[in-house]
């Protein structure tokens, strides 16, 4: 009788900073290739995002990851096709995240002294200065079509900060800042 080529013992899936980051952790490996990891929006249509190599023969536990770094907005789901040295293969169960639509801010200079700046989406509806106890320090509205914002950030303690984007939909990320 043949045996099962890998035995997964686990295979997660959490949003972090909007990233997807995979996990799995197989307990067992016969003849494996590798590990291909797929993505879906609809459960149907299926990506190849990246192709890890297996252990091949292992009776120990082995440690996977992979991060998604550019998730679709939405629900993304994800799976692994593992890929047998022979070519057959199998699909682990499907695991799944709901990502935020990307905003595309970027803020700098980090570190700041003195000014810093937000470059924003078309979408954005408000700006915010965050101290880390979440108290909003300063707020700005831009222009329509407004595509960089600033903030005067000279009297502020040196620490850690946060800009906070929130959009026309509602939905917000934070990026932290250092002000020295």
């Amino acid at each position: 009788g043949n045996s099962l080529p890998v035995i997964l013992s686990d295979f997660s899936v959490r949003l972090f900073n909007n990233q997807a980051e995979l996990s799995w952790v197989t307990d067992q490996e016969n003849n494996s290739d590798h590990f291909e990891i797929e993505r879906s929006v609809d459960g149907t249509t299926w990506t190849t995002l990246a192709k890890i190599a297996a252990k091949g023969n292992s009776s120990v536990q082995s440690k996977y990851a992979f991060t998604d770094r550019t998730p679709a907005a939405g629900i993304n789901y994800y799976r692994l096709k593992m890929v047998d040295m022979d070519n057959s293969y199998d699909f682990s169960e499907i695991q799944s995240v709901r990502a935020a639509a990307s905003v595309n801010v970027r803020v700098y200079p980090n570190p700041a002294s003195e000014n810093v700046y937000v470059s924003l989406p078309s979408a954005a509806a408000s700006v915010r200065l965050l101290n880390t106890a979440g108290q909003i320090l300063q707020e700005r509205k831009p222009a329509a079509g407004a595509g960089t914002i600033s903030f005067e950030v000279s009297s502020y303690t040196a620490g850690t900060y946060f800009v906070q984007v929130i959009k026309t939909d509602g939905t917000s990320s934070n990026s932290a800042l250092l002000i020295k």
